[in-house]
């Protein structure tokens, strides 16, 4: 359970309004291991720099969960670091006042500030972390966040470095590790798999030539969550024609796939695929007062031509940069 804030229509445009204000302000201080809510910036992008990682046999992976992130940040140190940037008391006293509409702690979610607020909190860790670049691979989006050193004893040793480091940032803005779900994982052992924004990692060797690769999917309770979505869309439009019902379908798969299609997701869109036509047409028999589903009364000309189904579940291949070699000397410790 995640406790969400929506703002009034008038809180909602002075926060907009201030965050067109701060956020020109921190961007020149962020770090570029940070995708979440940036302009121009994307969980793409994100996903990429983990896959480059891995392919540059960084395959220590040190997977953080913070729990209760937005909930627990401690509003000294949120207001503290905004100040480094910001004089101007009036606009401190905005940022306090939206902080304390909802408690002693945490920031509300579900406004147009609480992103740009996020960032500010974690950039210190970005920054901290980023002192290894080359050494090690980080990227963060919001509070999700991934570390990947190449898994040697001088690696590993950073990865637990990376951890503690992390951990005591988190503790000192109030927020602690999910130790159930924060875990480091060697990818070179028999299947491993760490999960972020979204998509499962593994490193596997391919079909067609047998060389190693990072391998990108959704993860299976996305599909569930999907297709759950699916059915609920149909549920709620029981009453309706079933091509104004799947145009609601539509824009529910078109999202989904649109985000997925980048990574290795041909067997998931596959599935998912088969399962949305299959819930569709049980919708339109339901509709006939017939049974089943209809292979033989709609073809698929119907299902995808007459009734406008979402049938674009092409991939898109993103090119990456050739893995260079690892990098040697002295690496700068995270302190």
């Amino acid at each position: 359970m995640r406790i969400i804030s929506i703002p009034s229509i008038r809180d909602r445009v002075v926060q907009g309004a201030l965050r067109l204000v701060l956020e020109p302000i921190f961007e020149a201080d962020f770090s570029d291991s940070s995708f979440g809510a940036r302009p121009r910036r994307s969980a793409h992008e994100a996903v990429d720099v983990v896959r480059q990682g891995l392919r540059q046999y960084k395959h220590r992976v040190v997977d953080v969960d913070l729990k209760g992130f937005f909930d627990n940040i401690r509003h000294d140190r949120l207001l503290e670091r905004v100040a480094r940037r910001v004089q101007d008391g009036q606009v401190l006293a905005l940022v306090k006042q939206f902080l304390k509409s909802t408690g002693d702690r945490g920031v509300p979610q579900g406004s147009p500030l609480s992103p740009l607020l996020a960032n500010i909190t974690l950039n210190d860790l970005d920054h901290a972390l980023d002192r290894g670049k080359g050494f090690l691979t980080y990227a963060r989006y919001l509070d999700d966040m991934v570390v990947l050193t190449p898994d040697s004893q001088k690696g590993r040793r950073w990865a637990d470095r990376a951890l503690e480091r992390i951990r005591r940032e988190a503790d000192a803005i109030g927020v602690s590790l999910n130790a159930e779900k924060t875990r480091t994982v060697t990818m070179s052992d028999r299947g491993a798999v760490f999960a972020f924004l979204g998509f499962d990692f593994r490193w596997r060797p391919s079909p067609k030539s047998g060389k190693w690769y990072p391998n990108t999917s959704p993860r299976k309770k996305k599909e569930t969550e999907v297709l759950r979505r699916v059915g609920e869309v149909l549920r709620s439009h029981r009453d309706q024609p079933v091509r104004a019902a799947v145009a609601k379908v539509n824009a529910v798969i078109r999202g989904w796939v649109n985000y997925f299609r980048v990574g290795n997701s041909r067997q998931a869109f596959d599935e998912v695929k088969y399962h949305v036509e299959r819930k569709v047409r049980r919708f339109a028999a339901k509709k006939a007062k017939r049974r089943g589903f209809g292979w033989k009364r709609w073809s698929r000309e119907v299902v995808y031509g007459v009734w406008g189904l979402f049938d674009d579940y092409r991939i898109t291949y993103r090119a990456l940069p050739k893995a260079g070699r690892q990098p040697s000397g002295t690496i700068t410790p995270v302190r």
